[in-house]
């Protein structure tokens, strides 16, 4: 038998070993069958290395063998080879030889597998980590976003706020000015014609009106409302706006204010009239009277 053949068998062996736990005696007869007469060749010296192969390539990466019978085995194997059993000092040996190079490749092994379950671990722990880091520091971006959004925020409506209240003063302002100046007229309405008294009322009215909408309308565009009705062209669309210039009719001012803003247009158009009629008429009683007057010398 040459010395592969010999190795091949010990390697066998060692695969024996590792598929159950056996008994002394179990293995006593596994021992006398397969490797004393092997060993008893005084030229023979098994390979460490075969040794490290075979639990490394053989035994760890198959279900059907398992490290720690291979352990308990040797440790039997151990106790055995101290008896009298007749085997001969040299083969005894050349068997403490082998259970001490199992023992080390096992003992190896074990820890290699250790150190690397504990590197996974570590590994996977540095991934979640990684991961939780990434998510943090994602929610912290949104939230500084979100923070600097809001400031934004607070800076306008705070700007708004002192706007709306300073025109709100004016409107207020305009409103008690154009109440004191309708009360002295009134105190001296005695004192005039009822077509001037119109004429006057229109035209205070005219002005009144048209400064509190200028008032309300700069509040409207600082806050982004719209005080629009909807245009009266009924072939454009509803959506269509000739103050953003997104509308295809090309208007002109007044024509703009009429389809826009009737409301505006309509009573500027009545106090208007109401002043040029009472106008009219004041200047035709006029007339008539310095008619009379002049018939009369």
């Amino acid at each position: 038998m040459n010395k592969g053949e010999s190795q091949s068998i010990i390697n066998n062996f060692i695969m024996l070993l590792a598929e159950s736990s056996y008994s002394m005696d179990d293995i006593k007869s596994k021992v006398e069958d397969s490797i004393i007469a092997i060993y008893k060749d005084p030229k023979f010296r098994h390979s460490y290395s075969q040794i490290f192969a075979t639990i490394k390539t053989q035994i760890m990466p198959s279900d059907k063998y398992n490290i720690d019978f291979l352990s308990m085995n040797v440790e039997t194997l151990y106790d055995l080879n101290d008896r009298d059993n007749g085997w001969g000092d040299e083969v005894k040996n050349k068997i403490n030889k082998l259970c001490d190079h199992i023992m080390l490749e096992t003992s190896r092994m074990g820890y290699f597998n250790n150190q690397f379950a504990q590197y996974q671990d570590l590994e996977k722990q540095l991934k979640d980590n990684t991961l939780s880091v990434r998510k943090t520091g994602k929610k912290l971006k949104d939230a500084s976003k979100e923070l600097t959004k809001a400031q934004a925020t607070i800076d306008s409506l705070r700007s708004e706020s002192v706007t709306v209240l300073s025109i709100f003063a004016a409107i207020m302002l305009a409103g008690i000015g154009g109440f004191s100046v309708l009360g002295n007229f009134v105190k001296a309405v005695s004192d005039i014609s009822n077509y001037r008294f119109f004429i006057t009322a229109s035209f205070l009215g005219l002005i009144l009106f048209n400064v509190v909408f200028m008032l309300i309308y700069m509040i409207a565009r600082l806050t982004g409302k719209n005080i629009y009705t909807i245009c009266t062209d009924s072939h454009k669309d509803i959506n269509s706006d000739c103050v953003y210039s997104n509308c295809n009719n090309n208007c002109c001012g007044i024509n703009r204010v009429r389809k826009r803003l009737p409301y505006i247009f309509w009573s500027n158009v009545i106090l208007a009239a109401i002043i040029v009629i009472s106008l009219f008429i004041e200047h035709v009683d006029l007339i008539k009277i310095m008619s009379y007057i002049c018939s009369k010398r």
